[in-house]
This record gives C-alpha cells, sequence and structure tokens, in this order.
C-alpha cells in the first residue's frame, strides 16, 4: 500500500513537472495579428447603432472603445445599461432575434474589409512553432469569418493549430474560459492541466480580463491601447510587437524551470550533503541520460578514480556510453586536472562531450594513449576491467576523446527525496582550489523518471563558482 502510493505521489509529481512550461499561446486576430483596417470596428459600431436608435456618436464611440474584445452581440446587450437608451428601444433590441441580426449587420460591415497581417507576425509565429508551441486563435470574430481570414492568409492559416470565434447560437462560445475549454478539447488535454500550459496575447482590456479571469498568461500588444491601460486590465506583459515574444515566452519557460528546480532542490535531503546551503541551480540537458552503474576505484594501482556506464537515446536507439575519470596529473605548466576518458559510438561521444570541443582529443579506442600527455595513461586490459564496459566496447562505429577537467570526485550519496524520487548526489572539489567554499554537485536521477521537465541531470553550485 505504501507503495504504491508513493508511486501515485511521484507519478503526480512528475505530471506538475510536465505542465509547468507554455506549450499553447493564443491569440485574437484583430489589433493583434492583423493590423486595424481602414475604418475601426467602433467606427462601423457607432455608426450603425446611432443611425439605428439616434444615439449620441461621443456617448457611442466611448462604449464601443471600452467594449472591444466582447462579441458584438454581448456590446448591444449591454447598451441600455451602459448610455441610456430610450425604454421602446430597449424593448427592441432586447429581442435575441433582432439583436443578433443588427450584430450580424456590423460584423459583416466591419470584418469583410481586406486586412494584413503585422509585418513580422509569420517569422514570430514561426519561431514559436520551432520551440515547439501550438497555436491557436480566439477571436470576437464569427468562426466562420475567422475561416475566410484564414483562406486569404495561406501564410498564417499553415501556423495555426485551431481557431474559434463566436457562435450566435451558443452564448458560451466566447473568449476566456469558453475558448479554452474548446481549445483543450482539441488538443486532448484536461482544462486544468491546458490553462497551467497557456498564455494569450491580444491588444484590448477585455482580451487582458479574458486570460486572467482563467489564471493564464497573458500578454498585451500595445497596438491599439497604451501599456499602461492593458496593464491596469492584468496584462503580466506588455509588447509592442511579435518580434520579441519568442524570447518573451522563453524567459517564461526559463523562470518557471527555475522554480521546479528550487522546489525540487527544497524537497530532497540535501542539507546534510552539500558543503554549503549557498548554491545556485542549472539544468544540464547535455546530461539526459540514465546511469545504469558506477564504479570507485581510490585503490592507487588502479590508472581511474571511478568510472560510469550510462544509457542515452539517439536517433530512436538505446546507446551506452561511459566516462573514465583517470588519475589526476599535471600538465608541463603545472596546471591540475582530471583527464577523462568518454568512450560510446561516435554520436553519443559527440553528444556528451559538444559542450567543450576546445579541450577534447581526438585517440583511437584500439590504442589507448595519450602521446601529448605522457603522465598518464591506461592499456586496454586496464580499460576491459571496468564492470559495463564491454557492452559499450561491443556497440559499431566506436569514438573516444580524452577531455580535461578541473573537477576532481570526491563523495557520493544515493538520496531518496521526500516526494519518493530515487537520485545519486555527487560532490566534486576543483583540483585547483580544494576549500569547502568552491564545489560542484551533480544530481542525477537514478529511477528513469526526469528530476523535472525533461531533465534528468542537475549541477548546483556555490554561488562563488557558478561556472
Amino acid at each position: 500500500m505504501e507503495k504504491t502510493m508513493r508511486r501515485e505521489e511521484q507519478l503526480r509529481h512528475q505530471d506538475e513537472e510536465q505542465i509547468s512550461k507554455i506549450r499553447f499561446v493564443g491569440f485574437d486576430l484583430d489589433g493583434t495579428l492583423l493590423q486595424e483596417p481602414v475604418r475601426s470596428f467602433p467606427e462601423v459600431f457607432t455608426d450603425k447603432t446611432t443611425r439605428l436608435f439616434g444615439l449620441q456618436p461621443e456617448s457611442t464611440i466611448q462604449f464601443a472603445q471600452s467594449t472591444m474584445g466582447a462579441s458584438t452581440v454581448h456590446q448591444l446587450q449591454n447598451i441600455p445599461a451602459s448610455i441610456g437608451l430610450p425604454s421602446h428601444h430597449v424593448l427592441r433590441i432586447i429581442s435575441s432575434d433582432l439583436r443578433t441580426f443588427i450584430a450580424n449587420a456590423i460584423d459583416a460591415e466591419f470584418f469583410d474589409q481586406e486586412v494584413e497581417l503585422f509585418p513580422e507576425v509569420v517569422q514570430a509565429l514561426t519561431q514559436l512553432r520551432q520551440q515547439g508551441a501550438n497555436l491557436f486563435i480566439s477571436s470576437s470574430r464569427p468562426t466562420t469569418n475567422i475561416q475566410k481570414v484564414l483562406l486569404h492568409h495561406p501564410e498564417l492559416a499553415g501556423l495555426i493549430d485551431f481557431a474559434i470565434g463566436t457562435d450566435p447560437n451558443d452564448p458560451t462560445q466566447k473568449k476566456g474560459e469558453g475558448h479554452f475549454r474548446k481549445a483543450a478539447e482539441h488538443f486532448d488535454i484536461p482544462f486544468d492541466d491546458f490553462i497551467q500550459q497557456a498564455a494569450f496575447v491580444g491588444d484590448t482590456p477585455s482580451d487582458m480580463k479574458a486570460g486572467t479571469s482563467i489564471g493564464v498568461i497573458t500578454i498585451g500588444r500595445t497596438s491599439t491601447n497604451e501599456d499602461t491601460v492593458l496593464t491596469q486590465a492584468g496584462a503580466d506583459n506588455t509588447i509592442n510587437d511579435f518580434s520579441n515574444l519568442p524570447d518573451l515566452l522563453s524567459a517564461v519557460n526559463n523562470q518557471r524551470q527555475k522554480e521546479h528546480q528550487e522546489a525540487f532542490l527544497t524537497s530532497a535531503p540535501l542539507e546534510s550533503i552539500l558543503p554549503t546551503k549557498d548554491i545556485s541551480a542549472v539544468a544540464l540537458p547535455h546530461l539526459n541520460e540514465r546511469l545504469l552503474s558506477f564504479s570507485f576505484e581510490p585503490n592507487v594501482q588502479k590508472p581511474y578514480t571511478f568510472s560510469e556506464i550510462y544509457e542515452m537515446e539517439l536517433e530512436g536507439q538505446q546507446q551506452l556510453l561511459a566516462r573514465i575519470y583517470l588519475k589526476a596529473a599535471h600538465t608541463n605548466d603545472g596546471q591540475s586536472f582530471i583527464p577523462t576518458l568518454v568512450i560510446g559510438t561516435k554520436n553519443a561521444v559527440d553528444k556528451s562531450t559538444k559542450r567543450d570541443k576546445k579541450s577534447v582529443l581526438d585517440i583511437d579506442v584500439g590504442i589507448i594513449e595519450f602521446p601529448d600527455e605522457p603522465n598518464f595513461s591506461i592499456t586496454l586490459g586496464e580499460l576491459r576491467q571496468i564492470p559495463g564496459i564491454e557492452q559499450v566496447l561491443s556497440q559499431p562505429n566506436l569514438s573516444a576523446v580524452l577531455r580535461k577537467s578541473s573537477l576532481r570526485f570526491t563523495d557520493q550519496h544515493s538520496v531518496q527525496t521526500a516526494n519518493g524520487r530515487s537520485i545519486l548526489v555527487r560532490v566534486f572539489r576543483n583540483c585547483l582550489d580544494m576549500t569547502s567554499e568552491n564545489f560542484t554537485a551533480f544530481i542525477l536521477s537514478t529511477d528513469k523518471q526526469p528530476l523535472f521537465d525533461s531533465f534528468h541531470a542537475m549541477r548546483i553550485t556555490n554561488r562563488h563558482n557558478s561556472t
């Protein structure tokens, strides 16, 4: 029973980690993706309603501007309370059929205008798609009219996964919860999870309220309203155009990832392991590997201190990678370092050593000797004594590189976190400075599940040495 509860808690935590990123971005259409037409919507709305009901143009256009983003039917429904229609007009406009008829006439006159996309929209949305985001439209236009816009702009249609507008027969189909529930159904994701992974971009105060009312990240485009107006309406951020939208959403994702890292560190009993609590953490996408075996050999007769065998997925196949940390040596200039031999398929070795190519020496795995570094060596026979190495060496297209590191392994702890995760914590000291204030620790997942999001490893260091 306890094991089952722990597993359920682990799965729950994993699900929370997976929904931390913005994966769905919704957009208003007019004034957000599309430029303003020759006649603005408040102008068309005012023209129609003043001629029908004899309203004062100034008060009507102010009302239309203040309710921009709401459906036209909703705007008409609220005219009596907002600007005081005479009672005989109130009775007429409350009629559902008449209200829909007038709204359709206003929409047709406004929406039938040819409108162009903002010039940076296609490039920005393409970049968002490349970052893995799903894109959708949530507009106060009728859904049928949105389809016409997409037919007129195929360059936009090819980037949009889902589009929804208003439906005169369904008053719940509007911006905010109504549209986001429909979008969640389309993307086949529970609504509560969807809104945690979604952002909404619009240009009016009602757009901001539609997003904040359901708790999604809301971004205001200052094309029709000042940033102060949008911020007061609830915008989390404002932008002048879309050129920096991908970077803004990346920053939001990075902040959320950092918060998950901090939450993970808080849940893990690391206080007694790490030399200091004054630490900073960073995810290691290049260590997205699962540790299979570890061997610590402090014996002076061995040419290496410890070894690791990892499993990593590349090109849809599981591949093995070995890291052998040789005895510390001194170069001719007297600087200490730890020579690290990395062996595996060429793709796996390239991925593992990509981050520090300048310090890599290519060698022949069949010879295993370092003519440029006479102070250390390892023979093939000594290499074959490492536990699990034969599986690594049996792979085709082998490659090996020698990396130089100033980190020296000093301690290792297996930890069960408060939320039921199994992790391995390794503490390293810098060869050049062995004080307790200078350390690096690697936190590795050993239970096949990511620590958070898709990352299986973290590096933490004291804040005074964050490189």
